[in-house]
């Protein structure tokens, strides 16, 4: 069964040739290449052109409309039955691909795939990373927080997706992350904790851009009101959802540029008052987000 791989790239010039080449060295053979440029201003497009290759399908946005839209216009061109996703910056691991749709093959009820991965930096250089540790048969417990999975580790099957709405047209960022909770919602999600992708820490990943922080982050607010919404979670992860909530309301009012300094210390003020507890949530997001990490 053949696989779509998609790529979305915008000014990717310094990663995208690493990518390609880690989807043609690919064991599973049966696969085409969906690349989607969002009218790229550097040497993106001539560095895709360059791979002389009937299996890559270029398209090219005429002006740039971000990640969201682009993301959207591409998947109306993807005609195979499984999609793997590969971020412009990120790599696969050799064996990716065959070892993912061995699960489909298996399981045709299955909606989605992903795996643990490996974190490199800017030269290709592995760093230290603990391995995810997720709990296949109940991921809705890590996920009624946060998202961990990293994009260019899925694969899914575009029918069962498109049943479901396929990408989100209300986000412009996190419609992985969305798409994930309906699959685990309508679907069955499966996690593989062997690391079949190279996640890369870039300044030019969009992952990174401190100027997306509140759009990152109101999108994230979303979701978890909807996680809120689709699913009986029980006390304890009700209180995981809530307090990761209110964890994205002070880091929108923290980044917003619509607030002058004196208003944010008002607004943080005034949620202290009203939530004394808060203060221990934002405690327990500092541990685990810096000294947990260094670990």
């Amino acid at each position: 069964m053949k696989v779509t791989v998609l790529i979305n790239c915008y000014n990717a010039e310094k990663f995208i040739k690493s990518s390609i080449q880690s989807v043609f060295s690919q064991t599973y053979k049966n696969w085409k290449l969906l690349i989607w440029d969002d009218a790229s201003t550097d040497k993106t497009l001539k560095i895709v052109e360059s791979f002389k290759s009937r299996k890559i399908k270029i398209f090219k946005n005429k002006k740039n409309l971000g990640l969201g839209k682009s993301r959207l216009l591409a998947e109306k061109k993807i005609k195979t039955k499984y999609v793997a996703i590969l971020d412009a910056d990120d790599k696969f691991e050799k064996n990716k691909l065959e070892k993912l749709m061995k699960y489909f093959v298996k399981d045709k009820s299955l909606g989605l795939i992903a795996s643990d991965y490996f974190l490199i930096n800017e030269l290709g250089k592995k760093l230290k990373k603990p391995p995810l540790i997720l709990d296949d048969k109940n991921l809705l417990k890590n996920f009624c927080e946060n998202n961990y999975f990293k994009h260019s580790t899925i694969m899914y099957n575009k029918f069962i997706a498109k049943k479901l709405g396929g990408y989100s047209k209300k986000l412009k960022y996190s419609q992985d992350y969305d798409l994930t909770i309906r699959m685990m919602r309508y679907s069955k999600v499966k996690y593989l904790r062997q690391q079949l992708a190279f996640y890369r820490m870039s300044n030019l990943n969009m992952s990174s851009d401190n100027s997306l922080r509140y759009l990152r982050t109101s999108e994230r607010l979303y979701i978890l009101k909807k996680i809120a919404r689709l699913f009986n979670l029980g006390d304890h992860l009700t209180k995981m959802n809530l307090d990761a909530q209110k964890l994205c309301e002070i880091i929108c009012i923290y980044v917003s540029t619509n607030m002058n300094l004196a208003y944010k210390i008002y607004i943080f003020l005034f949620e202290f008052i009203k939530r004394p507890k808060i203060i221990l949530i934002i405690t327990d997001f500092l541990f685990k987000k810096f000294i947990l990490k260094k670990q």
